[in-house]
Parts: C-alpha cells; structure tokens; sequence
C-alpha cells in the first residue's frame, strides 16, 4: 500500500516537473536526489550525504518567498586551480545563500577568526577551521563566477546538526554570517527571504541554476582529487 502511494506520487511529480521542462530543470519543484546525481538510490543515501539531505529538505519547504532552486554538492575552482566544494547552494528572488552543512556531535565555538574549537563530549579538544571563514572563501570563488552580481546578493549560512551545540557570541554578526542548527535553517531562511528586497527575477533565477549545475554531479574522479587536495592542506595545517 505504502509502496503504491510512493510510486503514485513520483508519477504526478514527474509529470508536474514535464509540464515545465523536458529535463525538469525549469521547474519549481527541488529534489536532492535529483541534483545530486542519484535517483535511483533514493532508498540507500549513505550516511555521509544525510545531513546534507537534510538540510536540502528543509529548505525545500521555505515556502511563500517566490521561485526558489536549490543546488548541492558543488565542485567550485578555487585560486591554486583546486576546487573547493560547496555543499548547498539556494537561489530566490531575494539573493543567493550558501549553506555550510556541518554533522557534528559535540560542542562547537568561536576561538578566533581563522579557528574554531571543537569539544568532544569525551573530553577532547580539537581546532578547526572557522566555518565563517571557510563558507566566506566558498562565496568569494562562486562570485568569481556570479561577477556581474554585487557582494550584497550573497549570503553565508552556516548549519550543525540539532545534536550539536554552539557557542556563539552575536557580537560576531560583523562576519555577514548566521551560525544556526538544523532545526532553525527553515524559518531562518524564510525571515531572511521575507526581509530583504528582490534582486532575481524568476528568468535570472534559472539562468543561476542553470550555469551553477554545470559544477554539480561530478564524478568519482573528481571528487576523490578534491578529497586529496584538502587533505594535503590539512596535513601542511598539522605540521605547523
């Protein structure tokens, strides 16, 4: 019965998506599983992808803020010829918002502005890269590609999971970032939609998703030498 209802309804949102496009990319309608390349592992996402998944959903049902796409796991080229990767990308008529999707289980809080502290619950105490900073550098190489788009148009969003928990101070909002848990991104967004002012039409909405889906659904290859690249930072981090 359960089974017939999924398939049913996969039916009229294929048929929804059609009306409006024969690859369904000009249409309202956001689907993870299909931005990130797998539809038909929909019963099997690996553990890595849920919290991104997750956070995708969520956004998803920001609703009553106009067209929105939403893009994931985004392979952007960087300064050094690398890539860094962007974990999701929002898109409405009120700007575009680059989401940081964080799965930790611990205590996380501001150290200074190029680290963070992370506290496990064991007792340990390990540095990070502020989430700020790292978000901020994803912005300033997708603008590279967005250049006829002012600064103001992009937002930083930095999401942990409901199981992790932050301290941080608001006096730090001078960083243009909102450092948040899971459970807030939804109405997060949603005020954030509803305060400020349209710059997209719908038309320049879709012209951003479709240049931005030209960095998404990479391949093994290359996801894998993205990995190496920022292990080797992290190794060079290590040894200083």
């Amino acid at each position: 019965m359960i089974g017939t209802l999924i398939r049913n309804f996969d039916i009229v949102k294929k048929s929804f998506v059609d009306g409006f496009n024969s690859d369904g990319t000009n249409t309202p309608i956001n689907d993870y599983y299909y931005e990130k390349g797998n539809i038909s592992l929909k019963l099997f996402i690996p553990k890595s992808d849920y919290f991104e998944m997750k956070c995708f959903e969520d956004l998803s049902k920001v609703y009553g803020c106009g067209l929105k796409k939403i893009l994931t796991d985004l392979m952007i080229p960087n300064a050094t010829g690398e890539t860094t990767q962007l974990d999701i990308v929002f898109i409405n008529r009120s700007g575009i918002y680059v989401v940081e999707a964080k799965d930790y289980n611990c205590i996380v809080e501001y150290h200074d502005d190029k680290t963070w502290l992370r506290r496990e619950f064991n007792g340990s105490v390990s540095k990070f890269q502020s989430p700020i900073k790292q978000n901020e550098n994803h912005i300033n190489n997708l603008r590279k590609i967005l250049s006829e788009y002012d600064e103001s148009y992009f937002n930083s969003i930095i999401t942990f999971a409901d199981k992790c928990v932050i301290r941080y101070d608001a006096q730090y909002e001078k960083y243009n970032a909102k450092v948040l848990n899971l459970k807030d991104l939804k109405n997060t967004v949603k005020d954030m939609t509803k305060a400020k002012e349209i710059v997209f039409s719908d038309d320049e909405i879709y012209d951003i998703y479709h240049r931005l889906s030209e960095y998404t659904k990479v391949g093994a290859l290359a996801k894998n030498k993205h990995i190496d690249y920022v292990n080797r930072i992290k190794h060079k981090k290590e040894r200083k």
